[in-house]
């Protein structure tokens, strides 16, 4: 408040805009006009700062072939160790194509529940295997050192 009560007092243009009435209330409004002016600089900030994040790495194509190349071998590995055939058709549509539930389910010939049931399966058996990924990743640098 006290900034805003010295930028008032100090800028010329300011105290010319005080046409009478309660001097609390022009500072209220003094102070919100301060706090809304702030938060649009401190925006504008974030906004060049992400910006200046996102510039483009030279490495970032080679990096993302790489981790496409990985996840690929992932997928192929729990489709192979895995996902039993029957639920084939459905991890296809739904993980990798990405269809809508509905869309899916009619592609299939199966009604939506039964797709929502056997997706619900396929996604715990995910989440063991990428649980089991990890462990043996920590033991393979664990043992490596």
């Amino acid at each position: 408040m006290h900034e805003v009560f010295y930028r008032l007092l100090t800028r010329r243009e300011l105290r010319e805009n005080f046409q009478g009435g309660k001097l609390g209330a022009w500072l209220s409004r003094g102070a919100t006009n301060l706090a809304i002016d702030h938060r649009r600089h401190a925006r504008r900030e974030e906004l060049v700062d992400h910006v200046d994040e996102v510039k483009i790495d030279a490495a970032a194509p080679e990096r993302d072939a790489a981790r496409e190349a990985h996840a690929k071998g992932i997928v192929e590995r729990f489709r192979e160790e895995v996902l039993p055939p029957k639920l084939g058709p459905l991890f296809e549509v739904r993980f990798i194509r990405q269809l809508g539930q509905y869309e899916a389910a009619e592609e299939l010939g199966i009604a939506r529940s039964t797709l929502v049931y056997q997706e619900q399966k396929i996604r715990e058996m995910l989440r063991a295997f990428v649980l089991d990924a990890d462990d043996d990743d920590e033991t393979k640098e664990g043992g490596a050192r």
